[in-house]
């Protein structure tokens, strides 16, 4: 993944954080009391950061493997109700650790 990438990634993000957080802003000067408009304007950021995270998860590990652990590492932690530094820093430590792991078994070059 080269830099340009990640800028891209990062200003779309932005983007649709404060599109998604504007919006209701300056359309609906009342209270919403729609329960579908709610939930949209509740979960759709964070749907959207989902899809554009989990895909560079996989992607960025020497091994599948890596990733995995690092997934299921955020994954028990987010269960758990930890935050979000803790799951994001715990799940790279993981990863990384694994990858060490792996490369000193002579699993990885």
């Amino acid at each position: 993944m080269n830099s340009q990438n990640i800028y891209i990634i990062l200003i779309s993000m932005a983007i649709t954080m404060i599109a998604l957080r504007a919006i209701p802003l300056l359309f609906f000067k009342k209270k919403i009391e729609n329960k579908f408009l709610k939930s949209f304007f509740t979960y759709i950021p964070s749907t959207v950061l989902t899809a554009l995270i989990v895909p560079e998860v996989f992607s960025s590990t020497s091994t599948p493997v890596s990733a995995w652990a690092g997934v299921i590492m955020a994954v028990v932690l987010s269960y758990f109700g930890r935050g979000l530094f803790t799951v994001s820093a715990c799940a790279v430590i993981t990863s990384f650790i694994t990858e060490v792991i792996m490369r000193s078994m002579g699993i990885l070059n």
